[in-house]
């Protein structure tokens, strides 16, 4: 006896279980290998830097440097 793991239910066999998942749930499996695809594709394009130069003094700080901050104001050395 199986189970869906979607819906909760008992089949006989394990054919007719993929049977059901491939027929009453193929929507869902269509909208999860898309999502995959599209976060697999997303991953392999590469990234452009906004800047190269390094930020002038007076400058706005922007998040980087705001990641960093908290680090080099209490005066804690990393080991």
């Amino acid at each position: 006896m199986c189970t869906c793991g979607i819906c909760g239910k008992p089949f006989p066999s394990h054919t007719a279980l993929s049977d059901h998942i491939f027929r009453d749930h193929a929507n869902r499996m269509l909208i999860a290998i898309i999502a995959a695809a599209i976060i697999a594709l997303a991953t392999l394009t590469p990234v452009k830097a906004d800047s190269t130069e390094p930020p002038s003094v007076g400058e706005p700080p922007t998040m980087l440097h705001l990641v960093y901050l908290p680090l080099v104001a209490t005066g804690q050395t990393v080991e």
